[in-house]
């Protein structure tokens, strides 16, 4: 967070190139038109000839200048470039004071009033975003340019009246800056604590989003994630007709690992089975672990030989991988169950894939075995046997 008076923070910037254009469009007409004015404006005295070529010269500049701020601002939106925009605003801000205290300073040839220097010093307060020191800084330097610039010609009342309006004026454009700054800046700050809230609540969200659909242990998505992956690739089949294949596997007497080894080498060994696998399928297949050490993979336009095919290789990957916890080499298999993902409800298919992989353990584990989802036999060998451990 930038501190006040530190410096100007791009946020600032950008607002000051939009009013620096906002102001060229109202200053270029007025110029104009003053310059129109005191062009038809007859010749009286060569005191009123003087006071009407300093106006006219004044505007004309102040014309010339602003089209060249306006023009040079709309660029530097498109850029973003911060010490450009910096050196632009002081450059406005010097450029309307000096030309308040020159266009006082010729009016005084014909009246006492001050109303340009006034205009000015209290529209550079309240239109640009000006560090406090900063406007501290121009206004007092502006100031003085006007103590000296009135002086010639006035009687000494009118002369202090002008120089206490002009100091009041000028501290009333100081208010006006400072209020304006610090209206900004506790804007900001708000405005950047809560987008910081923001993102602490998209980062807390996704924590939490993360956690409900990913097991902790591998990292893998777990089965309420892959639970509406398979309702996606449900509504796909239904519109397309395309085949999807399931694969579940259970990991072979995994129970001796953990009494062997320990739950922590049986933890290390499903890690290290979900990094082989995924090594192992593709992109598009859905993989995720079951419960316990059953992992399912969802397999995306395959058919039921094309998913036998992945399961097979599957398993001999694991069969010839060799993992290790704390320092002990550890070889397992698993038993594979596929079946066709297709239109009916996804419990159906669940039941399916379960029925085959239920087989392979009952067939004697390390094993593929295949089974469309409406095949009888896995379904009256499920109700009629109690599943191998």
């Amino acid at each position: 967070m930038p501190r006040e008076g530190s410096g100007l923070c791009p946020e600032c910037m950008q607002v000051n190139l939009k009013r620096i254009i906002y102001c060229a469009l109202v200053a270029i007409p007025i110029s104009l038109t003053q310059i129109i004015i005191f062009s038809l404006h007859p010749t009286g005295s060569d005191v009123e000839a003087g006071w009407r070529i300093g106006i006219i010269l004044s505007h004309a500049t102040m014309l010339f200048l602003m089209l060249c701020f306006a023009l040079t601002a709309w660029r530097l939106q498109r850029v973003e470039r911060l010490l450009p925009a910096k050196v632009l605003l002081f450059a406005v801000v010097v450029t309307l004071l000096g030309l308040g205290v020159v266009i006082t300073a010729a009016d005084q040839l014909v009246t006492s009033s001050i109303t340009p220097y006034a205009l000015v010093c209290m529209g550079v307060g309240a239109l640009f975003l000006i560090p406090p020191l900063y406007s501290a800084a121009l206004l007092a330097a502006s100031f003085a340019a006007f103590y000296f610039a009135i002086a010639p010609g006035l009687s000494p009342a009118v002369l202090l009246s002008n120089r206490t309006n002009g100091m009041a004026t000028m501290a009333i454009g100081f208010g006006l800056s400072v209020a304006m700054w610090r209206h900004f800046m506790v804007d900001l700050r708000q405005r950047r604590q809560i987008e910081a809230q923001s993102k602490e609540l998209e980062r807390i969200n996704l924590e939490l989003q993360n956690m409900a659909f990913t097991d902790s242990l591998t990292g893998l998505p777990n089965r309420r994630y892959f639970d509406q992956a398979v309702a996606r690739e449900l509504s796909t089949i239904r519109r397309s007709g395309l085949a999807a294949g399931l694969i579940e596997f259970d990991l072979d007497f995994f129970k001796e690992i953990n009494d062997s080894f320990g739950h922590a080498a049986g933890d290390a060994v499903l890690r290290q089975i979900a990094a082989l696998v995924g090594k192992t399928i593709r992109q598009s297949d859905m993989f995720a672990r079951y419960g316990g050490e059953e992992f399912i993979l969802l397999l995306p336009r395959t058919n039921l030989e094309g998913a036998r095919i992945a399961a097979e290789k599957l398993r001999a990957h694991i069969e010839a991988h060799v993992f290790s916890a704390d320092g002990q080499e550890i070889r397992l298999t698993a038993s594979f169950g596929v079946a066709e993902l297709n239109t009916d409800p996804a419990i159906s298919c669940y039941r399916a894939v379960d029925q085959t992989l239920y087989r392979a353990k009952q067939r004697g584990r390390n094993r593929v075995e295949v089974m469309a989802p409406n095949d009888p036999e896995g379904s009256r060998q499920r109700m009629s046997a109690v599943k191998a451990p």
